[in-house]
């Protein structure tokens, strides 16, 4: 087959696909974005999740050096409600001690899961801290009836990819308590986040220590 002139080949070019063709093409490209759209997504809570757990070391190790030259951790949110005034900003957590006045860590992290609205002490972009000093007034009497472990000293969390409280922070008080803090909370190991159950299911992630 031989071509008279440009505009005879660039016709030819043209007239090689049909409507079926660009539709199979078209169908093809759609199948392709729908089976690497969910697998982008699961990567994108794969990376929170890791990022929230690196976070939550860094705190960690801030804690434990500041405990190291103040003989005791940073009180929590439940210590000002019980001791007020409770400091007026929506954008305070009790975790500031640890930025200022002398940095054990420059900045608080935020955490990759913002908490919905209701579900949370604060401000919803940083991780909840459960500090030994009110927990141990207010709440290991009933931790204890329930069989509760008082060698951790403090909680670390953060909602999960469905964005909301579970009840992972009892861990504080071992998984005996964990698993018997009822259906208010998601009972039993459902409190936490297990990615063997689904990269999106239900439940905080948490760190407890020392």
């Amino acid at each position: 087959m031989t071509f008279n002139s440009l505009h005879q080949y660039r016709t030819a070019g043209l007239q090689a696909f049909t409507l079926i063709e660009l539709l199979i093409v078209v169908a093809i490209i759609a199948i392709l974005a729908a089976i690497a759209l969910p697998n982008l997504m699961e990567a994108q809570i794969r990376s929170k999740v890791s990022r929230n757990k690196s976070d939550m070391r860094t705190i960690a190790l801030a804690l434990e050096s500041y405990r190291m030259d103040t003989n005791q951790y940073p009180v929590d949110v439940q210590f000002y409600q019980f001791n007020p005034p409770v400091p007026d900003d929506p954008h305070w957590s009790p975790l500031n001690p640890v930025t200022s006045p002398v940095a054990y860590i420059t900045s608080l992290p935020q955490s990759g899961f913002l908490a919905k609205v209701g579900a949370w002490d604060g401000d919803r972009r940083l991780y909840m801290y459960k500090g030994e000093n009110s927990w141990r007034t207010n709440t290991a009497p009933s931790a204890m009836t329930k069989g509760g472990d008082m060698s951790h000293f403090w909680a670390l969390v953060s909602v999960g990819p469905d964005q909301q409280t579970n009840g992972g922070e009892w861990l504080m008080y071992g998984e005996n308590v964990l698993n018997q803090v009822g259906p208010a909370y998601g009972s039993g190991p459902g409190c936490l986040y297990d990615p063997t159950n689904g990269s999106s299911s239900a439940g905080d992630i948490v760190r407890v220590g020392p």
